[in-house]
């Protein structure tokens, strides 16, 4: 490919004329954004990969290499190889096969990979249909028995748990719903079968939409790399006040919750919640952003603990919704944790169940000033959106539910729900007033930001990429050997 003094016009394989000529999209067909990636590579204009025998290369258009790329591989194999002569005495294949090169030599932007389907145009991965549709039967068939109590088996769930293990190699959050599968497998191999439990279903219709999403919309290539985060947040949660949080452009928030619904959860489960509430807010305040990596500070929450099952449970639940979020608003994130003193922003926004919101801006100036210059951050708190308070609602009927609550203190609860239990104070800025065109330009400022920007604005948030890149290809959902927990970065 950079011998110049080839002359793909000229010198031509035997197979030239049946290469199919290149393929583009319309014109009208918009370029996806490729995000700064977080560790340097060589920069090739026409690389080339080998997997056992498929020969793959990616080539720029315009660069005046397209007609050696679409050469380059047949002439190379006829030179590493004898031609096939009539009458051979051996019999040989053809070092190249007709109907595979007519089928795959054409030079395309949208192109199955070793089983991928890739849009090189819009930046996008996706399963293909006719494999996504065959999964989705295996995933309706296992699901079904499951609701039935009829026995599984042991190549049934070995089957799901490979499928479900593909789909997590472009949506990498989907490992950690894999867990209890891998148990229930471990239980079928023991006693010879194994039943499906409440969550194990809840598991496989999570991995099941997100198949389907995968298919349909498929996934920004930018989060089977590693870039850059785009967008940093960080959050906190208190066991006598709520939970608060805010992103480096400045917006933030603060949930007051009734003490008899913090005295339901467990500080690990509160700022799990938290962490949700703070992606869920950046991926409305950016309008569903996609192509987008957000860097979310949160506390290292415990694995699956028999002592304290409700809590685990309920951080599965969160966890469920946080993997819908992702795949909906195409967001890849990073997790580390910060030490107290470096979150001293949104411990302020987490505690402090009475202040006003000059009051708020006051601590912050006092405790934080410093912080807060080096960052160039200007808070403004906004309310956080109805859909996010209601589903923390749901959380807390759902935790109440779990922990099998007597009728008097469900009702107690139902109580405090109905009357404000979930609340938050009058904001600085309505979430409502923030157009879609603004949204838009948040979103745009966001993308549009250089790797010298994004490495400058990690220094100032006192964020450690190195860790990020030598903690990879873990994620939020990195677990170890044990079955059932979530542990992010830390």
């Amino acid at each position: 490919m950079k011998n110049k003094a080839w002359d793909p016009k000229k010198l031509k394989s035997s197979f030239s004329k049946d290469i199919p000529d290149k393929e583009l999209l319309d014109e009208m067909v918009e370029f996806g954004k490729a995000l700064p990636l977080l560790a340097d590579v060589q920069d090739f204009k026409s690389p080339w990969d080998v997997f056992v025998d498929d020969l793959i290369n990616l080539t720029l258009n315009g660069m005046g290499l397209e007609g050696r790329a679409r050469e380059a591989a047949a002439i190379a194999l006829e030179l590493l190889f004898r031609p096939k002569v009539e009458n051979e005495e051996v019999e040989r294949n053809s070092i190249l096969k007709w109907e595979k090169l007519v089928a795959e030599g054409k030079q395309e932007e949208v192109k199955i990979i070793l089983g991928w389907l890739i849009n090189s145009r819009s930046w996008r991965i996706f399963i293909p249909d006719e494999k996504a549709k065959r999964w989705i039967i295996d995933f309706d068939d296992l699901i079904l028995k499951g609701k039935k109590k009829e026995r599984i088996y042991r190549k049934e769930l070995e089957s799901i748990i490979g499928k479900a293990n593909e789909a997590a190699v472009i949506a990498r959050e989907l490992r950690f719903f894999l867990s209890r599968l891998r148990f229930r497998l471990k239980c079928a191999i023991t006693h010879g079968s194994a039943y499906l439990h409440l969550e194990d279903i809840q598991d496989l219709q999570l991995l099941r939409r997100s198949i389907e999403h995968l298919a349909t919309k498929g996934r920004s290539l930018n989060h089977v790399s590693t870039t850059l985060p785009s967008l940093f947040m960080k959050q906190d949660a208190s066991s006598t006040v709520g939970m608060g949080g805010f992103n480096d452009l400045g917006f933030a928030w603060k949930i007051i919750l009734h003490p008899d619904i913090l005295d339901l959860f467990h500080i690990n489960s509160l700022e799990h919640l938290a962490g949700v509430t703070n992606i869920w807010m950046a991926s409305l305040l950016l309008h569903q952003s996609d192509n987008m990596t957000a860097l979310a500070w949160m506390f290292k929450t415990s694995y699956f603990d028999s002592r304290d099952k409700a809590d685990s449970r309920i951080r599965e639940i969160i966890s469920r919704k946080l993997a819908d979020l992702l795949g909906a608003a195409d967001i890849g994130i990073y997790l580390q944790h910060i030490p107290g003193i470096e979150n001293i922003i949104a411990d302020i926004l987490s505690r402090h169940r009475n202040d006003s919101n000059s009051q708020i801006h006051s601590l912050l100036q006092k405790e934080a000033g410093e912080i807060l210059k080096d960052a160039e951050l200007n808070i403004k708190i906004v309310d956080v959106p109805e859909p996010i308070i209601s589903w923390i609602e749901s959380i807390v009927e759902d935790l109440m539910r779990i922990k099998e609550l007597p009728p008097k203190q469900k009702r107690k609860i139902w109580s405090v729900l109905e009357n404000g239990g979930v609340s938050q104070p009058e904001p600085d800025l309505k979430f409502s007033s923030i157009t879609k065109a603004q949204k838009e330009g948040f979103k745009s400022s966001v993308l549009s930001r250089s790797k010298s920007e994004l490495i400058d604005l990690a220094k100032r948030h006192s964020i450690n990429l190195e860790e990020i890149l030598l903690k990879q290809p873990l994620t939020m959902f990195q677990r170890p050997s044990s079955r059932m927990d979530f542990l992010p970065l830390s």
